[in-house]
């Protein structure tokens, strides 16, 4: 009884609650970082299988609206930028963060592009545990060719956990931006 009255007061009030910085879904962050990933490969794999990464347009919204919010750019683009970007006026490091996240989604529509593995496999977490940042690795494994390992280094912000850098096979996404960045690296490319 006493259960029922719960779900009916938290139904009655759901409405009523202030906006909590949560997640992408609207549910509150979970405290495991490994569950933050698998629902963001879970959305992904549900995409593939529903038949839509042939269709770019399709494809870029679902990252965009899906996957982006995992990802904490501004952070990754103050790495990326290094101490420059001590000496940037705001608009201008406003400016830096958005073309940063349009190429770096880019480069991920080009990987994602043509995801299709039969099978993930989900590694030990590495880091202290209840640490503040973590390291999070799966393994895919394509329909054909040779399993590919990510890893995905996370930290524990105001909300929720965050990816911060991802690393494909041992090559860090964020020291290849960077690398990029400071040799005047390429115009982002359209997908």
């Amino acid at each position: 009884m006493l259960r029922v009255i719960l779900l009916l007061l938290s139904l009655t009030f759901a409405g009523t609650a202030p906006a909590q910085p949560w997640g992408p879904s609207g549910y509150p962050p979970p405290a495991d970082p490994g569950a933050v990933l698998r629902e963001g490969v879970g959305k992904l794999l549900a995409f593939a299988e529903a038949g839509e990464m042939a269709d770019p347009a399709a494809l870029r919204a679902f990252v965009e609206r899906e996957i982006a919010p995992y990802f904490d750019f501004a952070y990754m683009t103050r790495w990326v930028v290094g101490p420059a970007w001590r000496r940037l006026p705001p608009p201008q490091r406003a400016a830096e963060v958005a073309r940063f996240e349009q190429r770096f989604i880019t480069a991920m529509l080009r990987q994602i592009a043509g995801f299709g593995p039969k099978r993930v496999r989900y590694l030990p977490p590495r880091g202290e545990p209840g640490g503040q940042v973590v390291t999070l690795s799966l393994q895919v494994f394509p329909v054909q060719g040779y399993p590919t390992r990510l890893d995905f280094r996370l930290y524990r912000g105001p909300q929720g956990w965050k990816v911060f850098d991802v690393a494909a096979n041992g090559q860090s996404a964020l020291a290849w931006f960077r690398q990029q960045y400071r040799a005047g690296g390429p115009a982002p490319v359209a997908y």
